[in-house]
């Protein structure tokens, strides 16, 4: 006999990353020191619906599964140089994505009664 189940839920991801890269140098008995900082976060959340279709006959059977979700990223960096004697540079930037995804699966198993 064939089942359906509907599926529903929430994602939520957060990644970051920090990238710091620092250099010294010696000219005539002083030290010169520069900086280059990269600073990158996403926020991915959003939400996804989908079904689940089993059939089973006896101890055999399979499953489908199909998932779609609409999920926005929040996008944003920033980097910064920093040279001796006191040059600095700064940026910043932001960014938004919208993002259908699609995913479908399907096992074979035996079906334990």
């Amino acid at each position: 006999m064939p089942i359906v189940y509907l599926v529903w839920g929430l994602r939520y991801l957060n990644v970051g990353e920090n990238l710091n890269i620092a250099a010294q140098k010696t000219v005539s008995g002083l030290v010169e020191q520069g900086a280059y900082n990269i600073r990158t976060t996403n926020s991915l959340f959003g939400g996804q619906l989908g079904a689940r279709y089993r059939r089973t006959w006896g101890r055999f059977g399979y499953e489908a599964t199909s998932n779609a979700g609409i999920f926005g990223n929040d996008a944003q960096g920033s980097q910064s140089v920093t040279d001796f004697p006191i040059s600095r540079y700064g940026r910043t930037c932001q960014a938004a994505k919208v993002e259908l995804l699609l995913w479908a699966k399907r096992t074979s198993r035996p079906s334990i009664a």
